[in-house]
C-alpha cells in the first residue's frame, strides 16, 4: 500500500498500455497524480472498485474529476467499496478491529469507511441521478459458500498487511496472527458480516 506521505513525483505522461486480447488493454496509472491515458469523453460507462484504503480524501476528489473527464456526457460512473467495519462483533473483538482501522486511517490518511459516503462524493463531483445499493456479505461458514470465500479473501488481506500492521500495533508477527485467528472464531460464532456499498451517477450534458 503506498504511503500518501511518500508520493513519487508526478511522472510525465503514460507509457502505452499492454494489450492482451483484441478488446483488453491494461494500463497502470496513479490516477490522482497522473490521470488516465484517455481523451476527454471517451467512455459511456466507467467503474472503480475497492480503493477505500488507497486514496486519501483529497485523492478522491482528484480521482473522481478524472473519471468524469473520460466519461461521455450522459454516461455513468459506478463506484463499489467495502465498509471495513465488521458488524455483529463482540465487544472485545470490536475494540481490537476498530484499533486496527484507526491505525490504518491515521498512518495512511485514508478513510476505511468511505464506502458510506459514495453517494455524497458523486453528488459533490457534479454527477446527477445518483443512486446506490448496499449488500451485506456474511463472514465465515455460517454464510455458506459466499461466507467462506469472503473469509478467505479477508484472511489474505490481513496476512498481506501483517508486516506493517503488526508494527503499527506493536505486535510481533506470531501474536498478530494469533489475535486474528481468535477474531475469526468469534466473528463466525457471532454471524458477523461486512457491508458493500455500490453507488452510481450520470455525467450531465453541458446544457444541464
Amino acid at each position: 500500500m503506498p504511503d500518501p506521505q511518500c508520493r513519487p513525483e508526478r511522472t510525465t505522461k503514460y507509457s502505452r498500455g499492454k494489450r492482451y486480447l483484441d478488446n483488453l488493454e491494461i494500463h497502470v496509472c496513479n490516477i490522482p497524480y497522473d490521470g488516465l491515458p484517455f481523451e476527454d469523453n471517451t467512455f459511456d460507462f466507467v467503474q472503480q472498485n475497492l480503493s477505500a484504503i488507497v486514496y486519501t480524501r483529497s485523492d478522491w476528489s482528484r480521482m473522481l474529476a478524472e473519471l468524469i473527464r473520460v466519461t461521455k456526457p450522459g454516461g455513468y460512473i459506478q463506484l463499489m467499496e467495502v465498509d471495513y467495519y465488521i458488524h455483529h462483533c463482540r465487544l472485545e473483538q470490536d475494540v481490537w478491529l476498530e484499533k486496527v482501522l484507526r491505525s490504518i486511517e491515521d498512518h495512511f490518511h485514508v478513510q476505511p469507511h468511505i464506502a458510506r459516503q459514495l453517494d455524497t462524493l458523486l453528488k459533490e463531483a457534479g454527477m446527477t441521478e445518483v443512486d446506490g445499493r448496499l449488500v451485506s456479505i456474511p463472514f465465515g461458514a455460517w454464510g455458506l459458500d459466499i461466507g467462506i470465500l469472503w473469509q478467505q479473501n479477508v484472511d489474505n488481506v490481513v496476512e498481506a498487511m501483517k508486516p506493517f500492521l503488526s508494527s503499527l500495533l506493536n505486535m510481533d508477527g506470531s501474536t498478530y496472527r494469533d489475535k486474528w485467528r481468535a477474531t475469526v472464531d468469534e466473528l463466525e460464532h457471532a454471524k458477523a458480516f461486512h457491508n458493500v456499498h455500490i453507488s452510481w451517477g450520470r455525467k450531465p450534458f453541458p446544457q444541464e
